[in-house]
């Protein structure tokens, strides 16, 4: 697990093409979501893929409860998949 825990506006990051990254450079609107959204999870992994333009952030969220939920946003922080 990345360890980053989402409490409120905390950061997670991801750039590339497929590539697994630690929670903290994706953009604001991305954290944003993710951090209200999804409080009190942990994300164990983060991805991008995509070229310039269009671009998608997967990652993967673990809760308090251990279960794991698997979440795909665009970069104005909307979920798409």
């Amino acid at each position: 697990m990345c360890g980053i825990r989402i409490t409120r506006c905390t950061g997670i990051s991801c750039t590339g093409i497929s590539r697994k990254r630690n929670a903290g450079r994706f953009p604001q609107a991305v954290q944003d979501a993710i951090a209200k959204s999804y409080e009190g999870s942990t994300v164990k992994e983060a991805y991008v893929a995509g070229a310039d333009g269009a671009k998608k952030y997967k990652v993967v969220l673990v809760d308090k409860d251990q279960k794991e939920q698997t979440v795909v946003l665009n970069e104005k922080g909307e979920v798409i998949e």
